[in-house]
């Protein structure tokens, strides 16, 4: 149990490290290639920086998605930890109170 923990959080760091890398490597890329002599409609450096910014925002949103989700997750995982309900509203049946009305 403990070693799939450790592989699980290992795999996690490498993925991590690596999405970085790519990160800063491709903004560095955008940065040092910025003033290029430009060859007109068919450069390929620009055509690298146009793929690399499509690249870092598609990034950015993905990342914004997952933020999310593992929130919502570690909500829960909590709320399972501690068995409390999540959004149960607490209503006379639930709480069990009788009406004689």
């Amino acid at each position: 149990m403990k070693i799939k923990r450790k592989r699980k959080k290992l795999i996690a760091l490498l993925i991590f490290i690596l999405l970085t890398a790519t990160l800063v490597l491709s903004m560095t890329y955008i940065v040092l290639e910025a003033d290029h002599d430009c060859a007109g409609t068919n450069c390929s450096v620009c055509n690298h920086i146009h793929i690399l910014e499509r690249f870092i925002g598609s990034l950015g949103i993905t990342l914004a998605i997952l933020f999310r989700i593992s929130l919502a997750f570690e909500a829960y995982s909590k709320s399972l930890l501690h068995n409390t309900p999540l959004n149960i509203a607490l209503t006379p049946v639930a709480r069990n109170i009788r009406m004689n009305n």
